[in-house]
């Protein structure tokens, strides 16, 4: 038997060859789709290979205008079954030849005017090719008859630069900028998983430095709960003598009483080796998968040779020196122009004693035994692993004292302390798997996406929560909760309650914000790269100092704005004025001074509910205008003026007011810098527009506010 193999990349078919008795031959096509058996007839194998030379022999058969090959011996032409279409599943007995694709070949391979002699290469390359009479080039109004479909249904083209554009600012905030994930032991076997840490590495990539602290108190409860069945089992036997009875009940006392106090687990010898091994199992598989993750967006590590000059490849040096978060990227050999970005490593997953613990000892009558917190975190070694080799810190809940000894550490203690001592922009926290909890208010069920550290020291006071931010103690006053569900110390709202409990404590820290995420799918990037988000954002008070003005505030008032009236850049208003309208100033103060102070008018905000929704629809609603807005000159440049426009922007909303404007004359461009666009007089309310004065022609500006996302949004700009 002669057997020929021919391989096609375009068809993908696989050809064999058979040549039984030298008479008809059989020639199999095993396709990756459904498969094409064709029988042909030949005067022998070697007819066949003589033939191969012609473009349509490739495949099959010879066109009908070919030459028939033939033997010294045998003038018998081969017959021209009937066509078909490559694809096409038949019954294996069927006798035909894919006469169409070998014309589809041809024609590709006589319009190239390739030799008579070429390989399958440069046939596929031919087949592959465009026929260059084929294309168009027409106006772009003219396509309109055909726009492109987008992959996903109901979704455009334009949806995704939208989205993009939003995303824009998200990303270039929080670049460079370290991220502390808690993942809790509950998530580890989610389906769900993998999806995650494609997320986390997703952020890494775009140059965010996470810091992941793991948790393993589903696995540890497990393994104890079934330690302890075991235990029982064996002790079930010898439950009718008195020695089995005393066991039971120092084994049930232990159980009850000794696993747990002021919300820790107490750790004993045996327990501790639980412990660890529940926690290399965390630690191995969350390596395994964010491994997988990161080398899907790893960058090669070794970069081409640059043509900078010697001159500027020592100032690039000395930067370096300066900075460990840079280093010299590779350009173009004609472009001489250094550029420094943020290193790009291979992104492996960095685990260690990147921190050091001690025990909690004896508290009240209890020993913790092996059970500790926090002593120190080693900022720098984290920071650079971080920045200076693009790698991921991973944490787990075990740590070591500088004796030695191995502690069991509460995992959401050990996120919070590390975030703050990192000072990092945020804390991330993760409901557990099957136990997600969402934020929201009882009237109406509106999901609560924002809590300030006031708000939040509220919530926990109202469920009897009680945090010690040094030691890590998460504890619940017995009989303070309103509600049974909250009672319950492993229940997902305790926990959710404990979480921002150590969030508030992180923020204290000098954390800038923390969120409380439910774990699905694409929830973290929406959270982070969004307007609207898809958890619940903890924030520290960036408008503390911030009251509304009283009549013993229009002293100070009238001194701060005095300067800028006889400048002519404000209105003059005198005391009566300022007495009068005294309850619509707000006032920045500071040690009982006035830095700073702003008006607040509203227009049309109250309407019906519905007409409210439509307006907010398109942006419309009541509303707001902003005016005399002063800050001391000792404290400008500081924040102050931000932080009185933000408080203004969000009690407008409150109000129903989602327009806000401004009149100005010579501070324009601070406020175009914060969204504000310059509109007409006539764009102006009713009201407002009547007294307009039109011998000053103040420029007037307008700003759309859809939700608070939007204000925390702009907030994540008052630091640049």
């Amino acid at each position: 038997m002669l057997g020929i193999w021919l391989i096609s990349s375009v068809v993908g078919f696989t050809v064999h060859y058979e040549n039984v008795n030298r008479n008809p031959s059989v020639i199999r096509s095993m396709p990756y789709l459904p498969s094409i058996h064709v029988r042909t007839s030949s005067q022998s194998a070697q007819s066949w290979m003589n033939y191969r030379t012609s473009a349509s022999a490739i495949f099959l058969s010879p066109s009908p205008s070919s030459p028939t090959p033939s033997d010294s011996d045998n003038d018998d032409t081969i017959p021209q079954p009937p066509e078909v279409k490559v694809g096409t599943a038949l019954p294996s007995n069927d006798t035909m030849a894919i006469n169409s694709v070998g014309k589809a070949i041809s024609s590709h391979t006589t319009s190239s005017n390739l030799p008579p002699q070429y390989d399958l290469e440069s046939a596929s390359r031919a087949v592959l090719a465009i026929d260059p009479s084929t294309i168009e080039i027409v106006p772009l109004s003219l396509s309109s008859d055909s726009p492109p479909s987008s992959s996903l249904e109901g979704e455009t083209p334009l949806d995704f630069v939208d989205m993009f554009r939003g995303s824009a600012n998200y990303i270039a905030n929080h670049r460079n900028t370290v991220v502390v994930y808690h993942i809790p032991g509950e998530l580890i076997d989610d389906d769900f998983f993998p999806e995650l840490m494609d997320d986390i590495a997703l952020t890494w990539l775009l140059g965010m430095k996470p810091v992941i602290v793991a948790g393993c108190r589903k696995q540890i409860d497990e393994k104890m709960r079934k330690r302890s069945e075991q235990r029982r089992r064996r002790l079930q036997g010898d439950s009718d003598n008195e020695k089995g009875d005393q066991m039971q009940a120092k084994d049930g006392d232990n159980e009850a009483g000794r696993r747990r106090h002021y919300g820790l687990r107490v750790t004993d010898y045996e327990d501790l080796r639980v412990v660890k091994e529940e926690a290399g199992y965390v630690r191995f598989e969350l390596e395994r998968q964010l491994g997988r993750a990161l080398r899907m967006h790893r960058q090669p590590s070794k970069q081409p040779k640059s043509s900078y000059s010697s001159t500027q490849q020592q100032q690039q040096h000395q930067q370096q020196q300066l900075s460990s978060t840079t280093r010299r990227s590779s350009s173009p050999p004609d472009n001489d122009r250094p550029i420094m970005q943020t290193t790009q490593g291979d992104g492996n997953i960095i685990s260690g004693n990147f921190y050091s613990a001690q025990p909690y000892g004896v508290i009240d009558g209890i020993d913790f035994m092996y059970t500790g917190f926090p002593r120190r975190i080693e900022t720098e070694k984290i920071r650079q692993a971080a920045f200076g080799s693009n790698d991921v810190v991973l944490l787990t809940n075990l740590g070591a004292s500088p004796s030695g000894e191995v502690y069991n550490v509460d995992s959401e203690n050990l996120a919070s302390r590390v975030a703050g001592a990192m000072g990092a922009s945020k804390l991330i926290y993760f409901t557990g798997g099957g136990r997600d909890v969402v934020f929201r208010q009882k009237i109406g069920f509106k999901p609560v996406q924002n809590l300030r550290v006031s708000d939040a020291k509220a919530l926990l006071h109202y469920n009897g929560v009680r945090i010690d931010p040094k030691r890590g103690f998460a504890t619940m006053v017995a009989g303070s909760s309103p509600s049974p569900k909250y009672r319950e110390p492993d229940s997902a709202v305790t926990e959710a309650l404990f979480k921002v409990g150590y969030s508030l404590a992180a923020l204290e820290a000098g954390v800038r914000r923390a969120h409380i995420i439910a774990p699905e799918n694409g929830a973290l990037l929406q959270e982070l790269y969004t307007r609207d988000g898809s958890g619940t954002l903890i924030s520290r008070d960036l408008y503390d100092g911030i009251r509304q003005g009283n009549i013993h505030d229009v002293a100070g008032i009238f001194d701060l704005i005095e300067p800028l009236v006889k400048a002519g850049t404000l209105v003059p208003r005198p005391r009566t004025v300022l007495e009068s309208d005294v309850e619509s100033y707000f006032v920045y103060t500071r040690d009982e001074l006035i830095v700073a102070c702003a008006q607040l008018k509203l227009f049309d905000a109250w309407k019906k509910e519905e007409e409210e929704d439509n307006a907010a629809a398109d942006g419309g609603g009541g509303y707001a205008e902003i005016g005399c807005m002063v800050v001391s000159r000792e404290y400008r440049s500081q924040g102050r003026g931000d932080a009185m426009l933000g408080c203004l922007e969000r009690l407008s909303l409150l109000n129903g007011c989602r327009t806000v404007f401004v009149l100005s004359t010579q501070t324009m461009e601070w406020f175009v810098e914060r969204g504000f666009k310059e509109v007409g007089v006539e764009s102006l309310p009713p009201l407002r527009r009547e007294v307009y004065n039109y011998e000053r022609r103040s420029k007037i500006y307008m700003k759309k506010i859809m939700s608070e996302r939007d204000l925390d949004t702009a907030e994540l700009w008052w630091n640049r």
